[in-house]
C-alpha cells in the first residue's frame, strides 16, 4: 500500500506525465488486471485442493520413492514432476501441497535441501510463462494488448533455454551451492 501510495505521489509531484483527471482509468485498469491475476491464482488454489483431496500427492510421492533407483533418475522426475505442475499450478500452491510431501523423499536419496529448492524455484519460474497457467505470462500479455498465441513463437526459444539451465542447476549442483557451500 505505502509502494502505491509512493508512487502516484512521485507521479504526480514530480514526472507528471499522467494528468490528475487520468487517475480514475489508472486505478480501474490496475483493477482489472489485478482481477485477472488473482482468477488464475484462485483458479490454481481450487486446483490444488482438489488434488489434495483426491490424495494425489500422496501416491506421487510413493511412486517417485519406487521407481527412482538413484538421486539422478529422482531428480529428472521431480524436474519433470515440478514442470508439468507449474504449467497448470500457481507456485504458492504447487509449493505448499508438494513440498511437505516430496522432502522425505528427497532427505532420503540425500539431495541437499537448498539444491531442492533452487531445483523447484527455477521449474516453478518456467511454469510462470508456460501457458495454461502461466501467471506471468497472461499479466504480461494483458500488459502488452498482446495475445498470447502471438507471443508464443518468440518465447519458445527463451524457455527452452531456460530448461537448459534447470537441468545444469539439477546435475550439476556446483552451478547453485558454491555459494551456500562457502558458508556451511
Amino acid at each position: 500500500m505505502r509502494a502505491c501510495v509512493y508512487a502516484l505521489l512521485v507521479e504526480f509531484l514530480i514526472y507528471r506525465d499522467i494528468p490528475l483527471r487520468g487517475l480514475p482509468a489508472l486505478l480501474i485498469t490496475s483493477a482489472m488486471r489485478s482481477t485477472i491475476v488473482m482468477m488464475v491464482v484462485a483458479m490454481a488454489a481450487l486446483l490444488g485442493w482438489m488434488i489434495t483431496f483426491s490424495g494425489l500427492p500422496d501416491q506421487v510421492a510413493g511412486l517417485l520413492g519406487a521407481i527412482s533407483p538413484n538421486k539422478y533418475f529422482l531428480l529428472l522426475w521431480l524436474n519433470i514432476l515440478f514442470l508439468i505442475v507449474g504449467t497448470f499450478m500457481e507456485a504458492y500452491a504447487a509449493i505448499i501441497l508438494l513440498i511437505p510431501i516430496l522432502l522425505p523423499v528427497v532427505k532420503a536419496y540425500h539431495i541437499d535441501i537448498i539444491h531442492f529448492g533452487v531445483i523447484v524455484t527455477v521449474n516453478l519460474c518456467i511454469g510462470m510463462v508456460t501457458p495454461p497457467l502461466g501467471v506471468t505470462l497472461f499479466v504480461a500479455c494483458s500488459i502488452s494488448g498482446q495475445s498470447i498465441s502471438s507471443v508464443l513463437r518468440p518465447l519458445a526459444p527463451m524457455l527452452m533455454t531456460m530448461i537448459a539451465v534447470l537441468f545444469l542447476i539439477t546435475f550439476v549442483p556446483a552451478t547453485v551451492m558454491f555459494l551456500p557451500n562457502m558458508f556451511h
